[in-house]
């Protein structure tokens, strides 16, 4: 639980925590409409949206490569009622969606999740249609927690693709990029209102002291897009001790907490910075997310079994991600060792990912062995318990039962054969549902619920949109519609501006 005595004392004596500025009439070294923090997916939405309505816009980068965790992401976004969808017969609707996210989160913000699956389809044809994103129109993800399909997938597949068109878009449309640039403070006005930026220019990841301080202006509003703090082991420790250093991370070094820290020094309000996720289908000998992960969810989960060293399951494989990630951090502090096994009745069940197992192989992700023994002995699992264990199994899938985990067997093969498959599984904090707290518009709001003028935030940066759980597709279209939706009504408040002017 996170205590406020232990959120002063962070405060006090965390690192990289900034003095705050509130010098009147700063000289500014540059000035511009509209500043972006951040430049991943929520950040290109802003950007590009404020450029299209024609202010100056510049988006601040403080790692020296571009894209923050959008870049390793899969790229999959959902949307309900998309051609895809439509295509294939399948019924969904926003209410669909955000009755799943609801379902999932259990303490989400229910406007936000409305907002965020009513303007999910329009965001995403968007990105087509001005981006120039490819999307595959002949395939869906069906993920975990969602009642239908609805996983638009982009070609190639990968958040790296959805990126180099944002990038290329807001480019074309002159907005202004600068990376190695690390926001330290934040500027006020007199009536509050956000003016400006304390920012450490030619900054080096990540030694605070780096580069040189300027002063940069925003006639109009900052927008913060900073991303979450996955990689900032000792910020998780403080908001969450189960996700703190036990466990490695899927995401790009530079997600780390400076922003939100500084952010929460400021008196911005922020929520659930407890809920952490952790995803479950992550290989052990992998680097960050790796690849293969689709190998872990769809062949030892579905068509195998987890087993810890000890050779005994322990839970329901297509449980929650939540479920799941909970069990395998219980095994993992009782000092067990994670392996998914499966058989080549699996493997042949799916033979458009055989090139995939047999790269992941080449590798020793993947290991092959011809007996159960084989696979034991050299994976240092108990034999005798793995036999009873497969065993125990099998017996549930011949019959067709829910077994003891809850789990339905009845759509599923026997583990049997001469090439038995094992993948060592361990999981990795991916995903930050806390953050800032935020109106529909993305207003920032300070810690007595009142709208700081000229904030806004969007995507992993904001909290309250996924609560206790993040449905796996759902994040990067948050980060596209929560970024437009900024952009959006930042306009509409310079029209107005402007009109009374």
């Amino acid at each position: 639980m996170f205590h406020r005595r232990d959120l002063l004392k962070f405060l006090l004596f965390g690192t990289c925590c900034p003095t705050t500025h509130a010098e009147e009439n700063p000289k500014w070294d540059l000035t511009v409409d509209a500043i972006v923090v951040g430049s991943g997916a929520a950040g290109l939405a802003a950007a590009a949206t404020l450029a299209e309505g024609g202010l100056s816009v510049l988006m601040l980068e403080k790692m020296n490569s571009l894209g923050g965790n959008t870049v390793i992401s899969g790229g999959d976004v959902a949307v309900p009622g998309s051609p895809v969808q439509l295509k294939m017969g399948i019924k969904d609707s926003p209410q669909m969606m955000a009755e799943d996210l609801i379902r999932a989160g259990k303490t989400v913000d229910k406007e936000r999740v409305r907002f965020l699956a009513q303007n999910a389809l329009s965001t995403w044809k968007w990105t087509q249609e001005k981006w120039g994103t490819r999307w595959n129109p002949d395939k869906l993800q069906f993920d975990e927690g969602q009642s239908v399909p609805r996983g638009l997938l982009s070609i190639p597949r990968s958040g790296f693709a959805l990126f180099s068109s944002g990038i290329e878009y807001a480019r074309n449309l002159k907005v202004q990029i600068r990376n190695n640039s690390l926001v330290e403070d934040i500027f006020f006005g007199p009536n509050g209102e956000a003016q400006g930026l304390l920012v450490r220019t030619r900054y080096k990841f990540p030694d605070p002291a780096s580069g040189t301080q300027i002063k940069i202006r925003a006639r109009r509003a900052i927008v913060l897009c900073f991303g979450g703090f996955g990689a900032d082991e000792e910020f998780r420790e403080m908001v969450n001790p189960s996700m703190g250093k036990l466990l490695a991370t899927t995401n790009q070094p530079g997600a780390t907490a400076e922003s939100i820290r500084m952010a929460m020094r400021l008196g911005i309000k922020t929520v659930d910075l407890d809920q952490i996720q952790a995803l479950s289908w992550i290989s052990a000998d992998e680097i960050g997310l790796g690849d293969a992960w689709p190998f872990i969810e769809q062949y030892s989960a579905f068509y195998g079994i987890w087993v810890n060293n000890k050779g005994k399951r322990f839970v329901n494989e297509r449980g929650s991600q939540r479920l799941r990630s909970e069990r395998l951090l219980e095994e993992i502090k009782n000092g067990h060792r994670i392996f998914g096994i499966t058989t080549q009745n699996a493997i042949e069940h799916q033979p458009d990912d055989l090139q995939a197992t047999e790269e992941l192989k080449l590798r020793g992700i993947i290991r092959s062995f011809p007996s159960l023994e084989a696979l034991a002995v050299n994976s240092s699992i108990s034999y005798t318990e793995l036999v009873k264990t497969v065993e125990k199994y099998n017996t549930c899938v011949n019959n067709a039962v829910i077994d003891e985990f809850q789990r339905n067997l009845s759509n599923t093969f026997p583990l049997n054969g001469t090439n038995w498959f094992v993948v060592e599984i361990r999981p990795k904090v991916h995903h930050c549902m806390g953050g800032i707290k935020t109106t529909l518009s993305m207003q920032v709001l300070n810690n007595k619920n009142q709208i700081i003028p000229n904030l806004y935030a969007a995507g992993e940066a904001t909290g309250g949109i996924f609560g206790r759980s993040r449905i796996p597709c759902h994040s990067l279209i948050d980060a596209l519609v929560g970024g437009r939706a900024a952009g959006l009504h930042i306009l509409e408040n310079t029209h107005s501006k402007n009109e009374n002017d």
